[in-house]
């Protein structure tokens, strides 16, 4: 069996991260700015994606768009 893999990403408000969870038989990722969770996402693209739509430009204190955080998780800069 293969370990589960987060994906991260470092930006100059800190390191986003989406980690894989699961909830009784359903998966789904949780994505955070270091410990500090923001969402759950049914997809890990969904989640990465958020950042850049804004979904989070008030709790994180800056406008995610112009972090130019990847829209997909296999481009992130980090993979832990």
């Amino acid at each position: 069996m293969s370990s589960i893999k987060s994906w991260s990403h470092w930006t100059p408000e800190g390191a986003f991260k989406i980690t894989p969870k699961v909830l009784a038989t359903s998966w789904f990722y949780e994505l955070s700015l270091g410990d500090r969770p923001l969402a759950t996402y049914d997809y890990a693209f969904t989640a990465a994606g958020s950042i850049g739509a804004g979904e989070h430009d008030s709790t994180i204190g800056a406008k995610g768009a112009s972090l130019n955080v990847p829209d997909d998780p296999a481009k992130w800069n980090g993979f832990t």
